[in-house]
C-alpha cells in the first residue's frame, strides 16, 4: 500500500508540474498538433485556441470563467470532500502536457460549443477533467477539476 502512494504522490507532483506555472514547450507546433493526433474531429477554431490557451497567460486569464466551478475543497467535518470555484487569484497557469505512456488523454465534443477533456493516468487513480464552451465568439474554460477515483 504504501509503494502505491508513493507512485501516486509522484505522479501527482509530475501533473502539477505540468498544469503549473512554467514555461511553455519547445516550438514544435505545440498543443494543436498533439489535439489533431486524437483523432477527434474538433470545432472550428478549437485547435488554434487551445495552442494559445496554453502558450499566453493572460489570453488564458482573460478566457477562464471565474469563478470556476470544479475546485475540490476538502470538508474535514464530514471527512470527504465538497466541490467549490477557482478564483482569479489562485489560478495555476495550465501550460502544454507531454503525455507519456502512463497518461491518457480523452476528448469528447459533445457540439460545435462543447468540448470535454479527460486527462488520466493509466495505472492509478488521477485525474483531471476539463471543460471548453464556447461564449459567444469566444473559447473558455468553463469547468476545471483534479481529482483522484
Amino acid at each position: 500500500m504504501r509503494r502505491a502512494t508513493a507512485d501516486c504522490l509522484i505522479i501527482l507532483g509530475l501533473l502539477a508540474a505540468g498544469c503549473g506555472a512554467g514555461e511553455p514547450e519547445g516550438g514544435d507546433g505545440g498543443a494543436a498538433i498533439a489535439l489533431e493526433q486524437e483523432g477527434a474531429q474538433l470545432p472550428a477554431g478549437f485547435a488554434d485556441f487551445y495552442e494559445r490557451f496554453h502558450a499566453d497567460s493572460a489570453f488564458q486569464i482573460a478566457h477562464v470563467s471565474f469563478p470556476l466551478a470544479g475546485r475540490v475543497i476538502a470538508d474535514t467535518t464530514a471527512g470527504g470532500a465538497r466541490e467549490g470555484f477557482h478564483e482569479a487569484d489562485d489560478w495555476r497557469i495550465h501550460r502544454p502536457l507531454t503525455l507519456g505512456s502512463d497518461f491518457a488523454r480523452e476528448l469528447e465534443v459533445v457540439d460545435e460549443g462543447l468540448v470535454f477533456e479527460t486527462i488520466r493516468t493509466r495505472v492509478g487513480n488521477y485525474r483531471i477533467e476539463r471543460r471548453f464552451a464556447r461564449l459567444g465568439e469566444e473559447w473558455n474554460l468553463i469547468y476545471y477539476r483534479e481529482s483522484t477515483l
